[in-house]
Parts: C-alpha cells; sequence; structure tokens
C-alpha cells in the first residue's frame, strides 16, 4: 500500500514515498543518522519491526521497498522486509547491494519489490534497479525498464495501479524529466476522490501515514519525513548527512 516516484537532474536526485499502513499497525519514527557496520545511513524506523522502507548512505546510495501483495507466498515464519533494507544499505554502490542480495536466502522473506538506486558524485542518477521476490525466485529489472511511479496496495491492487497511473500522467502529462513540484503534487493527490484509490490515501482500515523525500547531491544526501498523509500538509523532520567517496571506505 504505497507510491513512490523520483527525479534526477540538476541539482541531484529525488525520492518520493507514502507510506501507506493499517491503522493498526505503530506508528513509525523520524529518520536519524545511524552507523551501519561503519557507514552512516538515514532512515526512519518502523515501530513495530525495527526496520526501514526506505533509506539513504552517505555514498549515495538510496533504496526503498514496497510489498508485493500480489506474491502468493507465506512463510512459515516471516522475517521483516525491512531489516533487509537495513542490511542492504551499507553498501558503496547498487552492484554491491544487488550482489549480496542475490547471495541471501531470501525464503523467509514475503513478496517485495526492491528499488535501488545509485547516485554518482554530482548528483547524478548512475544507476537504478528494482528487485522483485515474489516467494519463487528473484527478478531484476535495470536502467530505462525502471519507471516511476511503484505502487503496490493489498486492496483491489489493479485498479489502485491503473488509477494511480492515471493521476500520474494526470499531474507530470508526458514529461520525460518531471519536476519536484510535479511530484510533490502527486504524492499529495486525493484524486479522483478521497479513498482508497488516491495516492494520498485513506481506508477504514487504512491510511498513508508519512510522506519522506530523499535528497543527494554532490555534497549531501538529506532526507525530509512528514508524519501523516501529504494531502494535509504539516511540517517536515529534516536530516542532512554530507557524503563520502564510497572508495574512501
Amino acid at each position: 500500500m504505497c507510491t513512490a516516484s523520483w527525479i534526477t537532474g540538476p541539482p541531484g536526485f529525488e525520492l518520493f514515498f507514502n507510506r501507506d499502513e493499517q491503522r493498526s499497525r505503530p506508528g513509525g519514527h523520524a529518520p536519524e543518522v545511524h552507523t551501519e557496520s561503519g557507514v552512516e545511513v538515514v532512515f526512519p524506523l518502523d515501530g513495530q519491526e525495527l526496520g526501514t522502507w526506505i533509506a539513504a548512505n552517505e555514498f549515495g546510495l538510496v533504496l526503498c521497498i514496497l510489498n508485493l501483495y500480489e506474491a502468493d507466498y507465506a512463510p512459515a515464519t516471516p522475517r521483516s522486509r525491512g531489516l533487509l533494507v537495513r542490511e542492504l544499505a551499507i553498501h558503496g554502490t547498487a552492484a554491491q547491494a544487488l550482489a549480496v542480495l542475490r547471495g541471501d536466502d531470501l525464503a523467509a522473506y514475503r513478496g517485495f519489490t526492491l528499488a535501488v538506486f545509485e547516485v554518482d558524485a554530482t548528483g547524478a542518477l548512475a544507476a537504478g534497479h528494482a528487485a522483485r521476490w515474489d516467494g519463487v525466485a528473484l527478478g531484476v529489472t535495470d536502467g530505462a525498464d525502471v519507471r516511476p511511479p511503484f505502487v503496490s496496495s493489498g486492496f483491489d491492487l489493479p485498479r489502485v495501479r491503473e488509477q494511480r497511473l492515471a493521476t500520474w500522467h494526470a499531474t507530470v502529462g508526458d514529461a520525460s524529466a518531471p519536476t519536484a513540484a510535479e511530484l510533490e503534487r502527486y504524492h499529495a493527490s486525493r484524486l479522483p476522490e478521497p479513498g482508497a484509490y488516491a495516492v494520498s490515501m485513506s481506508r477504514d482500515d487504512a491510511c498513508t501515514v508519512s510522506h519522506t523525500r530523499v535528497r543527494v547531491t554532490g555534497d549531501h544526501v538529506s532526507m525530509h519525513y512528514l508524519d501523516g498523509a501529504p494531502a494535509d500538509g504539516g511540517a517536515f523532520a529534516t536530516v542532512v548527512l554530507p557524503r563520502r567517496s564510497a572508495s574512501a571506505r
């Protein structure tokens, strides 16, 4: 029940992420800088499993994960997918993170789509990948085939995806390079009406609980976190992390 989109170009790369969750689930915690295996990583914490749905490190590696509800797979003792994001976020390049992912035993994880972005020293997107685990096999899509938006939903997925794609086209048109302002409007959208099909969604049992933006330039990584639905507005909590070259490890 999440939506992700991104842009690249001057002054850098930006990832936008709406997190949709059950109303009964404990709330998340605002982003902080964590030192993981000697690497500084910024991410919010899930209030239930202590994993995360989005992370960025000092090298310019950015990850986010969405549930793959259409995967007909339920491990006997599931492990939090958010812990996988934390473990992969320590790497200097997308290739390194994906090599570790391919070598992992994923049988303990429910289905997911993991987006992995590598941002170069100038702030430009060097590599974008989408890794999809359906409980049977891991498939990875690369390059131009990785296009926004990413949409997940445990409720009426075909129609949710159709509507959020329609909202995407209504917001950004056919632009090959949408603007940050357009993505802000997209993630705050309640089209076609407030409810399950909107990007900033609401149902009796679930809603958009937070909105996170990651910005990566040649100098720094910043994470901007809104506790609540972007359609409702509010103040962002911001954490800034200086960039460091992966070769300096």
